[in-house]
């Protein structure tokens, strides 16, 4: 069967990202001519035996998610060439094709961000159940700690309800020194932390400073403060997985391949602080700049709220962030501008917009001189 004519059928579990692994697959499927079938966990009632007699494909990619939730098996793919998602440890060393998230340099990124803020006292907090890639990602904080000469507490178990690992969650944290930096195995994990400190009146970032990972952007931006976090690259994954499996097809056979993925940028939101100096004026300031970027403030708007003179809100805020006014507006927006050029689905010409900028030309001299290349280069190159 010629390239053109191949159908792929994708086994997912709907989970917050997998619109950004989908759009990675789609990426790789265009330039194939492949035809993507989606088969998501919850809307499709037959047996996946049954799936694959309708269809007839030449390839599947499969979430283990939807394996575990449909108590489907593996075996009854028979012979027709798979990829996993997040593939258990007996797939990974057992033959499959599989693209893994590098949760190692996911913490890396997260850890070495809390490192900076200079603290003494660190915290990690597991995800309300037992999973490998939690695991990991604590013994890498562990490690990172100990190289540093910081001291950690790591909190996690068992538990045999939520109401149980909330209470005790609780405790945990009224407990932990301050100020301290935490990191959180996920999203969730951090949202709970966040939270329980608004609930204990522990203040965030001042006293317990906390970064997550996934970048579930309704959960880091509905947050109170909003939640830093790692952004893994999720349409990365899905393009390698594409790719991955049309050598797979090609070949049929072989020992099988494992390929990896990592963090894509750690997004800064109010939840972690790089400054060490407290002045509630100027972090109003910041507060104000993250939630009105996309409004076309200047540094004038910004003077208002901290109140005074120019000169005087400009020192504060420097003092504050190590910068002027106008340098944060534009590094926020640089950021969101990527941000935004990750997302495909999201037209080149319309960035400037939702960035805040007043034209597009504006943001194409920006970007060109901080990154030395064009918003097209960096979309296109910086995927690969």
């Amino acid at each position: 069967m010629c390239s053109s004519a191949k159908t792929i059928l994708y086994f997912q579990f709907p989970w917050a990202k997998w619109r950004e692994r989908l759009a990675g697959v789609y990426r790789y499927a265009v330039r194939r001519k492949w035809q993507i079938v989606k088969v998501e966990y919850g809307r499709n009632f037959t047996t996946i035996k049954d799936v694959l007699r309708f269809w007839k494909p030449d390839g599947c990619l499969v979430e283990n998610d939807y394996l575990k939730l449909s108590t489907c098996d593996c075996r009854d793919f028979g012979d027709t060439p798979i990829v996993y998602f997040d593939p258990l440890r007996s797939q990974a060393s057992g033959g499959h094709y599989g693209v893994i998230h590098d949760s190692v340099q996911t913490a890396v990124l997260g850890v070495k961000e809390l490192l900076s803020l200079g603290f003494d006292d660190y915290a990690y907090v597991h995800y309300f159940q037992p999973r490998e890639w939690s695991d990991r990602r604590c013994r890498v904080m562990k490690r990172m700690m100990a190289k540093a000469g910081k001291r950690l507490a790591v909190f996690g178990g068992d538990f045999d309800s939520f109401d149980d690992c909330f209470r005790a969650l609780a405790a945990f944290l009224g407990t932990l020194p301050k100020p301290c930096g935490l990191f959180a195995a996920n999203d969730d994990a951090a949202a709970a932390v966040l939270n329980i400190c608004r609930t204990l009146r522990i203040r965030v970032p001042e006293d317990i400073s906390v970064i997550g990972v996934d970048d579930d952007e309704l959960i880091c931006e509905n947050t109170q403060p909003r939640l830093t976090s790692v952004k893994p690259d999720f349409e990365l994954s899905g393009y390698l997985a594409a790719k991955l499996l049309d050598e797979c097809m090609v070949r049929r056979e072989g020992k099988g391949k494992m390929l990896r993925f990592g963090p894509k940028l750690l997004v800064r939101r109010g939840s972690s602080s790089r400054f060490k100096r407290r002045d509630d004026d100027a972090r109003q300031g910041l507060e104000f700049i993250r939630e009105n970027l996309t409004t076309g403030i200047s540094a004038i708007d910004v003077v208002r709220v901290i109140g005074g003179s120019r000169r005087n809100a400009e020192k504060r805020f420097l003092k504050l962030t190590g910068h002027s006014i106008g340098a944060e507006i534009a590094e926020q927006r640089l950021s969101l501008a990527k941000r935004l050029l990750m997302k495909r689905d999201v037209p080149i010409g319309g960035v400037y917009s939702l960035c805040g900028y007043g034209n597009p030309e504006t943001l194409r001299r920006a970007f060109k001189l901080a990154t030395g290349c064009s918003l097209r280069e960096w979309r296109d190159s910086d995927r690969r």
